[in-house]
């Protein structure tokens, strides 16, 4: 049986093809309203399926489509709303196609939202989760750098839970390797 939530979720390949077909507001308008059933189902959200999502809209060149996911969070600021969006930012700014490089902008402001929601342990790993893609992204440097501040800073935090602890840790430590290899190798001589 699946549920209304599920429904929202493209599954066959003409799904797929109507969804990336879409023009820009409505594609806006059809993540504002997943993200909308995501944030209002009881327990857990599909977060795999938000990010098989971000995956393929970013390898059919709809990159800008976190603008929308950002702009969904900043209207209500809350750990369960970025973690929705997180979860759509890990597919988007992770697939390797890197048809479009993820903007400096967008990265300060998942940063800025980040600071300023008080973060459950879902939300603090997942927007980790997104943050580690830009690592092998084609971002600006600066970009890259604000987001190993984030990360140092982030080796800090404590969980609730111990497992998602050491998986923050463990991300940290494997996105800092990533956006420093200089520094890295420094340290290794």
């Amino acid at each position: 049986m699946t549920s209304q939530n599920d429904q929202m979720f493209p599954r066959l390949s003409t799904d797929w093809e109507r969804l990336l077909g879409l023009e820009d507001g409505k594609l806006d308008e059809y993540l504002v309203a997943l993200f909308e059933k995501c944030e209002t189902s009881p327990g857990p959200f599909k977060f795999d399926r938000l990010m098989g999502i971000g995956i393929r809209l970013a390898r059919a060149g709809r990159r800008g489509t976190d603008r929308t996911a950002l702009k969904w969070v900043e209207k209500q600021p809350t750990a369960r709303r970025l973690d929705i969006a997180s979860a759509l930012l890990s597919g988007l700014w992770g697939d390797e196609s890197h048809s479009h490089p993820v903007t400096a902008e967008c990265v300060r402001a998942f940063i800025r939202l980040r600071g300023t929601i008080v973060l459950d342990d879902e939300s603090a790993y997942s927007s980790l989760m997104a943050l580690s893609k830009i690592a092998d992204s084609a971002a600006e440097p600066d970009a890259k750098e604000e987001v190993a501040q984030v990360m140092r800073l982030a080796g800090g935090e404590h969980y609730e839970n111990g497992v998602i602890e050491r998986q923050a840790q463990e991300l940290i430590k494997t996105s800092l390797r990533r956006l420093m290899p200089d520094h890295n190798q420094r340290k290794e001589t």
